[in-house]
């Protein structure tokens, strides 16, 4: 999570938490990792994706990924990052989607 973050925005922040994992199809896993760190107010815009700080309250009037409405809130939560009991649905950190959900 390291090298990803300093790749997309020229920072270098530790302290990455693994919150899950998607599961999506036989081989598509996606990782979500949590930190919280000042110096995301100097990230760079080092790809083509311009890195944008948005106040979650805020982050439905935003163009994004439609799950992000769901997951950060999801990596805020302090009750279900903490207590493994909280999360009967999730399985010991993954989530499962189906291809062709019905």
């Amino acid at each position: 999570m390291n090298r990803q973050c300093r790749e997309e925005t020229s920072l270098a922040i530790n302290g990455w938490q693994h919150i899950v994992d998607m599961h999506c199809g036989a081989d598509i896993i996606i990782n979500v990792f949590r930190t919280f760190d000042d110096l995301i107010y100097d990230a760079a815009d080092v790809t083509d994706e311009e890195p944008q700080i948005v106040a979650v309250p805020l982050l439905w009037e935003h163009a994004v990924i439609p799950n992000l409405h769901w997951l950060i809130p999801l990596c805020l939560d302090q009750q279900i990052i903490t207590d493994p009991h909280s999360r009967p649905a999730m399985g010991a950190h993954n989530l499962f989607f189906e291809d062709n959900p019905s």
